[in-house]
């Protein structure tokens, strides 16, 4: 609840203060109105793709009334020569500004290597340096694909030779609908 303190003045003369309930503006959201979905991808479950780092992930029940999609966790092999992997979702583009005016720009996350040598795997964090998160304005009806390419500084999507053959990732989002 918004309360605010507003002033009151009694027989004597004292100030007084009391809590007076505010509603919130008509436009805004109440939160008992949005539901929370996990989705999980596992590289190894996306059928039909063109590329082992370029796919789309057809979604088997799409998600109605779409506010907004987090990257929540991602596990993906070390891109050889690489400090970092872009994450570029069509359906979620222009979170990232960037100087570089290519690969980063304009698209949905960066997400920073460990130490790791070329191929290795280890889990990230969505929110690493940022939180990963994209809403829509405005909100989505319907959300049944995401098409997603990973791809490094020079704006080329990763290649098998870029990972020593290492394929496999995942991601985890949280997907916010409106009931």
């Amino acid at each position: 609840m918004n309360y605010q303190q507003c002033s009151v003045e009694n027989r004597q003369q004292d100030r007084l203060y009391s809590n007076v309930y505010i509603p919130p503006p008509s436009n805004a959201i109440d939160e008992r109105q949005k539901t929370t979905h996990i989705f999980f991808v596992d590289s190894r479950d996306v059928q039909n793709k063109a590329n082992d780092f370029q796919y789309d992930i057809v979604m088997d029940t799409p998600f109605k009334n779409v506010h907004s999609i987090e990257l929540k966790g991602l596990s993906f092999p070390k891109v050889n020569n690489e400090q970092y992997v872009i994450v570029d979702i069509d359906e979620c583009k222009d979170r990232v500004e960037s100087v570089d005016n290519s690969a980063s720009h304009r698209s949905f996350a960066v997400c920073y290597f460990d130490k790791l040598n070329t191929g290795e795997v280890r889990p990230m964090r969505g929110a690493d340096f940022d939180k990963k998160y994209y809403e829509f304005k405005p909100t989505v009806s319907k959300l049944g694909k995401l098409r997603i390419s990973f791809k490094k500084y020079n704006g080329n999507v990763v290649t098998t030779g870029d990972v020593n053959g290492i394929l496999d990732h995942t991601l985890l989002f949280e997907v916010t609908t409106f009931n």
